[in-house]
C-alpha cells in the first residue's frame, strides 16, 4: 500500500469514527404522567439532530429482546430481575470486605455506615456468589446482544439518549428513605456500568412548579444522560460539547435558584 493510499483510508477511518449519524432514544425509560419532560427531550434531539446533521429514533429494548433475545427468556424484566440485588447490592457489600476487616482489627467494631448503605449491605450479604454469578452471566449475554442488535461496535456507531430520572421536588424537610430501591429488571441508571459504556449526565432544560415551601413558582433542573458506545469517552465529551453550541444551548448552569436563564427559553431549551 503506497504511503498516499494508507494516510486516505486512515483519514477516511477516523472522519467515520468521529461522526455520528444517529442517536437512539430508548422508550423503556420515559417517565410515566411527565409529559412535559418528554417533550422537552425531544426538543432537545430535533435541537442536536438539525446541528449536527443526526437523526434520532425511538427504540424499544425490551421489545427488541423479545423478538430477537439469544435465550429462551423473551421477558427482559425476568432475565435481568436481580440484576440489583444480585448484581449491585452483592459488589457493594464484599468490595469493603477487606477494608472492613482491618477497621474491625484495628477499632475493635465495625465502620459506621450510613442508613442506606446498611440497608445495600444487608441485602448484598444474602446473596450467593452463585446467585450473583449467574446474575453477571446475564448481564454478559444482554451486552453482547445489545452491542450487536444496535450496532455499537460499528466504525458509526450509535449514541443513546435515555431519562436516567423523573425531574420532581426534594425537599429538605423530607427524610429521603431509599432513593435506590432494589427495582426489578433493567434501569437507566445500570445501563452503562452493563455495557461498559461512557454516559455523561447534561441538564438540558428547566421546567417550572409551585413551590410548597413559600408558594412560588420555581425552576426544577431536568436532566438526561447521552451514552456512547465503550471506549468513546472523549468522543462523547466533544461531541456534546459541540452539539450544545452548535444548537445554541448553554454549557454551564448558573448557581442559584434558576439553572438556566429563564429569561432566554433558547437558553434554557424551551
Amino acid at each position: 500500500m503506497s504511503s498516499m493510499l494508507w494516510w486516505s483510508t486512515t483519514r477516511e477511518i477516523r472522519r467515520r469514527r468521529t461522526h455520528l449519524s444517529r442517536i437512539l432514544y430508548p422508550i423503556d425509560f420515559i417517565p410515566e404522567n411527565h409529559t412535559e419532560q418528554v417533550d422537552l427531550m425531544e426538543h432537545f434531539l430535533k435541537d442536536v439532530g438539525h446541528s449536527m446533521k443526526c437523526t434520532h429514533r425511538r427504540i424499544s429494548i425490551r421489545e427488541d429482546w423479545r423478538k430477537s433475545a439469544p435465550v429462551d427468556e423473551k421477558d427482559l424484566t425476568k432475565y435481568l430481575y436481580y440484576g440489583s440485588e444480585h448484581g449491585w447490592y452483592y459488589a457493594a457489600y464484599h468490595s469493603f470486605d477487606e477494608f472492613g476487616r482491618k477497621y474491625n482489627d484495628e477499632n475493635g467494631h465495625g465502620p459506621f455506615v450510613t442508613e442506606i448503605f446498611r440497608w445495600y449491605w444487608s441485602l448484598g450479604k444474602e446473596v450467593s456468589t452463585e446467585q450473583h454469578q449467574e446474575i453477571m452471566d446475564h448481564f454478559a449475554v444482554f451486552k453482547a446482544w445489545f452491542n450487536n442488535h444496535y450496532k455499537l461496535n460499528d466504525l458509526q456507531s450509535p449514541f443513546l439518549a435515555l431519562h436516567i430520572d423523573t425531574a420532581t421536588p426534594r425537599y429538605r424537610d423530607v427524610y429521603p428513605g431509599d432513593t435506590n430501591p432494589a427495582v426489578p429488571g433493567l434501569r437507566p441508571t445500570n445501563l452503562s456500568a452493563i455495557l461498559g459504556a461512557p454516559e455523561l449526565a447534561i441538564p438540558i432544560s428547566q421546567t417550572p412548579y409551585q413551590t410548597r415551601i413559600t408558594g412560588k413558582e420555581e425552576q426544577l433542573p431536568m436532566v438526561v444522560g447521552l451514552m456512547g458506545p465503550p471506549s468513546t469517552d472523549k468522543k462523547l465529551i466533544h461531541w456534546t460539547l459541540q452539539a450544545l453550541r452548535k444548537s445554541g444551548r448553554a454549557t454551564k448552569v448558573m448557581t442559584g435558584p434558576a439553572a438556566f436563564e429563564t429569561s432566554s427559553k433558547k437558553r434554557a431549551g424551551l
